[in-house]
């Protein structure tokens, strides 16, 4: 609960889902489905709680959609997100950030992967280092081979006057199709565009406790872009994967 002022007050509250990886689910697709489906069953519980999944959710679910189906209701709006979604690139995403203990090796696979997939110019792990002076350094980053090679300087580690809070506002992914045409703080988007990018998408990196710590970067040197849904949302989710991973390196 939080309160605005003595006569406003906001109360919120939410339904939780829990699927354990290995034991309930062996790829995200599966758990993602399996979290999903507890967390339907604690909506029907009464809200305001959470539910860890079991097999006989299955079967519950089956007969709730056949039930649906007979009387018409459209099934289609629950799906969306999932079905907008890169499920393979989640699966490799998942299995590398959850198996290895080489999180330095870890990162620079994922990072070639999506960059190559999506034909991306460069993909940054950016770590908050100093907040008050929007100081972030890359602790992994992967540029493709023809960018490396056309840029006159290389992207630097270290960049200075870029504050999360001024990206994100709130949100778990920032996208700019035009950098010289954003919406972004002026200083930021001199120094975005003394990097020389011109089109990104940031995913907010978040701790335990929801506090932010640093971002992915998934950067276009070379063209204004317009990004899909399909792909916002996948880079949305690779942002909460590696969230999890990086935050028990910080533990």
């Amino acid at each position: 609960m939080k309160s605005y002022g003595v006569q406003n007050v906001v109360t919120v509250s939410c339904s939780i889902g829990v699927a354990f990886y290995g034991k309930d689910a062996h790829d995200f697709y599966e758990l993602y489905q399996h979290a999903d489906l507890a967390m339907y069953q604690a909506k029907v519980g009464g809200r305001s709680a959470y539910t860890i999944y079991d097999g006989t959710m299955n079967a519950d679910y089956r007969r709730m959609e056949e039930a649906e189906t007979r009387s018409g209701i459209d099934q289609t709006a629950g799906s969306v997100e999932i079905s907008e979604l890169d499920t393979n690139l989640m699966d490799i995403a998942f299995s590398l950030m959850s198996s290895s203990d080489d999180i330095d090796g870890t990162l620079e696979i994922l990072l070639r992967t999506v960059g190559r997939k999506y034909n991306l110019s460069a993909v940054s792990v950016l770590i908050e280092t100093d907040r008050a002076a929007g100081r972030l350094y890359a602790i992994s980053r992967w540029i493709s081979n023809k960018n490396l090679g056309a840029r006159n300087k290389p992207s630097p580690m270290e960049l200075g006057g870029i504050y999360l809070d001024q990206i994100f506002r709130g949100a778990d992914v920032k996208c700019v199709s035009d950098m010289g045409a954003s919406n972004l703080p002026p200083l930021m988007r001199g120094v975005l565009k003394n990097d020389g990018i011109i089109s990104c998408v940031w995913g907010r990196l978040e701790g335990r406790a929801g506090e932010e710590f640093g971002c992915i970067m998934f950067t276009q040197f070379d063209r204004k872009r317009k990004w899909s849904r399909k792909e916002i949302n996948t880079f949305k989710y690779i942002a909460k994967i590696l969230s999890v991973a990086l935050a028990k390196l910080k533990a």
